[in-house]
């Protein structure tokens, strides 16, 4: 041991209980408040005032703490490894996670996303050694509430990962993953060089957090309470930057016992080092509630601790209305749910009828809507279960916490043995049931296709091999507003400008002047043979109504008075000039449009006149 792990006599003046601290709990304990709380009722709690905000913007405060935290975790290139990290963040509350060392190599896309249980995994590429090994890579494992208030994602070098995230102010968190104290001074420079550009450009009005491994030691020469008496090379690099862009190092402000302190153990030596912090700009420090580090992460399999951060932080998370979703498919094979909906819609337009009022496009949508909410039955949120909480996977965990609970207590070799097994078998465990799904798969597959049930048969293979399973990703742009507008843009651009034509007043010549066309109105013997081509499961236009409408319900005569209206009188509704474009991902860089090929789904009962024979 480098240092010696003896008791702080006095009880810490700002952090967690020593009863809670036992626990290794990352959130408050329950029902209680930490040690920093206090009980008078004039403190004004929250952040210090910035230099350049008004008074009435001084204090910004949230209704419950926020967490982040970082972990280097070895390496999560098998899918247990992720789908535990994945847990851990979810169970201790933490909404921002940056991670070190992943391993994950993909190099063809800058930043990839991946969704992981609630989670999603946010990552720059990995690199390969001289042996091809994979090292390295830095990432972001963000919750649903973080993901929402997502703006941009910047990767600064394979080593710096920066994300700016909605809020008042804008805040800026960076995952870092420095060299380590062995490693060449021009590479460490290099990454300090880096790391300073990024802080740069971060505006100093947004609240900068930056997590990662700096493989460094700080002396209590350069931070207030440290694990270790003296500073190393690298630390000297870290302590220059710290008082070079006014930065604390969150988790040397606290005063923890040193078994709180330390976030690395070499599982060669049992040595223990302090090599991860949590920086933040000076100005910001009443935002940091606590900061220390964790056992919590260690049925991940890593030999660093989570070292995370309690704050004062406001998200702005875009709120988005609920939006029903129809279940079609269900409504398509039930023909008293459509004897129903042909009712309302017929009862409601008849109504107007009987006041002498002809059958409108917009009418006829508002009675077909109010008729869809009391007669299309609405989907679900399906969402199964987890691997994570599978009660084998949570028997195994278990396991792994009471190991390491002996190890803590006895620190033998049996002990360690015994925990390196617990921590297998736990990964081991989410193997054979992801196993024993993919079996459930197959024998589903082998049932509905023997039942001729192929859409579902084609579903479940798609979605055991992957094969269209689309990319995720998020278009350059401060707000979903800006986005938008980028949408817009883009496809104006590509498919709104007018072509130049040379001669495009010339007339052409007809070549065949009279054919056998018919272009009178459009009959209802027409509109049944139309109607009968109509592909059911296909997506509805911008008017909302799927091909399982005028497929399956008794509305021929008041959609055919609709089509001549617009085939003979000329009178098109508006919204049929409208298209709803989905942008579907491509390879490359989905922060740019280009790298989108768009759908563009129009109504489908404007293009009924236009299938006909």
């Amino acid at each position: 041991m480098e240092t010696q792990d003896i008791g702080n006599p006095i009880l810490p003046a700002a952090g967690v209980r020593r009863s809670h601290a036992a626990d290794g709990g990352a959130g408050p304990p329950p029902g209680g408040h930490y040690d920093d709380w206090t009980p008078n009722p004039l403190q004004r709690r929250g952040r210090v005032q910035s230099d350049h905000s008004p008074l009435s913007n001084a204090l910004l405060r949230c209704r419950r703490p926020f967490i982040m935290a970082t972990y280097n975790a070895n390496t999560v290139r098998e899918e247990a490894r992720l789908e535990e990290l994945a847990h851990c963040a979810e169970e201790r509350g933490v909404e921002i996670l940056a991670v070190q060392e992943h391993r994950r190599v993909h190099t063809d896309q800058p930043i990839n996303y991946r969704r992981v249980g609630g989670c999603t995994f946010i990552t720059s590429s990995a690199w390969r050694n001289d042996a091809q090994a994979a090292t390295g890579g830095v990432g972001l494992m963000v919750s649903p509430r973080a993901r929402k208030a997502l703006r941009r994602v910047h990767p600064h070098t394979n080593r710096i990962l920066s994300a700016d995230f909605e809020g008042s102010p804008v805040t800026t968190v960076m995952s870092v993953y420095s060299p380590t104290n062995v490693a060449l001074i021009e590479e460490v420079e290099r990454f300090y060089d880096d790391l300073r550009t990024a802080i740069h450009h971060v505006p100093a009005h947004n609240f900068l957090i930056i997590l990662g491994d700096f493989n460094a030691r700080l002396g209590p020469e350069d931070a207030p309470f440290t694990y270790h008496t003296n500073t190393n090379r690298n630390g000297e690099h870290l302590a220059a930057l710290l008082t070079e862009h006014e930065l604390l190092a969150a988790n040397t402000l606290f005063r923890k016992r040193m078994g709180k302190r330390w976030t690395f153990q070499d599982r060669a030596t049992s040595m223990r080092r302090q090599l991860d912090y949590i920086l933040v700009r000076r100005k910001w420090r009443k935002s940091i509630l606590n900061a220390e580090s964790y056992s919590t992460f260690d049925s991940v399999g890593s030999d660093h601790r989570v070292v995370a951060a309690r704050l004062r932080l406001s998200l702005r998370v875009p709120k988005s209305a609920p939006r029903a979703r129809p279940d079609w498919e269900a409504f398509a094979g039930s023909p008293e749910l459509q004897a129903n909906y042909t009712a309302e819609v017929r009862g409601r337009l008849h109504l107007l009828a009987e006041e002498g009022e002809p059958t409108t496009y917009e009418r006829f949508l508002s009675a077909s809507e109010e008729a869809t909410r009391k007669w299309v039955p609405t989907k679900g949120r399906h969402r199964a279960s987890p691997r994570s909480k599978h009660p084998e996977v949570v028997r195994a965990r278990t396991r792994v916490e009471e190991a390491r609970r002996s190890f803590v207590r006895e620190g033998t070799a049996e002990s360690q043995e015994e925990l390196n097994g617990a921590k297998q078998q736990l990964f081991s465990t989410y193997d054979r049931i992801k196993g024993e799904e993919l079996m459930e798969k197959v024998k589903k597959v082998e049932t509905v296709h023997g039942e001729r049930r192929y859409k579902e048969s084609w579903k479940v293979i798609n979605e055991m091999s992957g094969r269209k399973r689309s990319r995720e990703g998020q278009l350059a742009g401060c707000s979903p507003e800006e986005r938008v507008t980028s949408w817009f843009t883009h496809f104006r651009d590509l498919l709104g400008t007018h072509p130049t034509v040379d001669g495009a007043e010339e007339e052409i010549p007809a070549v065949l002047t009279s054919l056998e066309i018919d272009d009178g109105p459009f009959t209802a013997t027409e509109f049944a043979t139309v109607k009968s081509t109509l592909k059911e499961g296909k997506s509805a236009g911008p008017d909302g109504i799927p091909p399982e409408v005028p497929k399956n319900c008794d509305l021929d005569d008041i959609i055919l008075e609709i089509c001549n209206q617009a085939l003979i009188e000329n009178i098109k509704p508006d919204i049929w000039s409208l298209s709803n474009i989905i942008p579907v991902p491509k390879s490359g860089d989905l922060a740019k449009p280009d790298n989108y090929r768009g759908i563009s789904l129009t109504c489908v009962i404007a293009k009924i006149p236009g299938l006909r024979a």
